[in-house]
């Protein structure tokens, strides 16, 4: 009515309403968070099986060749790996730690 005053709102119902607010912000944020999170674990994965597609592919041929291939630390010219044909070049045992003294 005229000259009727409106209400004011009560504070408690303001916090209330902001902290509803508040939450509903977060919750969002905390769902993208873990969206985010699903879609990272899934790339990392999916590159994982990608490299050991690699890896599986390179040992295969590397065991097949007749050559003779070592891999050599350009630090130490230690041999870190060797094919088969590597090893019996070298005279050494298959099976043996080619890398370590």
């Amino acid at each position: 009515m005229p000259g009727e005053k409106l209400a004011q709102p009560d504070a408690r119902l303001t916090r209330e309403g902001a902290d509803v607010s508040r939450k509903a912000a977060l919750s969002n944020s905390v769902a993208e968070l873990e969206s985010r999170l699903v879609a990272a674990q899934q790339a990392t994965e999916q590159e994982y099986w990608k490299l050991r597609d690699v890896e599986t592919r390179y040992r295969r041929l590397l065991d097949a060749s007749a050559e003779a291939v070592l891999t050599v630390g350009a630090e130490d010219l230690r041999v870190i790996e060797a094919n088969p044909a590597a090893m019996r070049s070298l005279h050494t045992a298959p099976g043996r730690d080619v890398g370590r003294a």
